[in-house]
């Protein structure tokens, strides 16, 4: 859904937490559009856009929404 992402999530998955780190290109455009569409996260030098989809604040259609606006942003 989200062409071009990396996702810097440790493979083991008793070593991830609850933060979602992707490298993007144009990160900070990409940025911009998330928090046009209200979606809370930051940027780190030069190319990641971390958040962090905690079930416990998050709905489906939270998460859902974030990926829609990261796909319809791709260069």
């Amino acid at each position: 859904l989200v062409p071009a992402a990396e996702t810097l999530a440790p493979r083991d998955p008793a070593a991830r937490g609850a933060q979602l780190s992707l490298r993007l290109p144009d990160a900070p455009r990409r940025l911009a559009a998330l928090g046009s569409a209200d979606v809370v996260a930051d940027f780190r030098e030069p190319d990641i856009i971390r958040m962090a989809p905690i079930p416990l604040y998050n709905t489906f259609h939270d998460v859902w929404r974030v990926a829609r606006v990261l796909a319809d942003t791709a260069p």
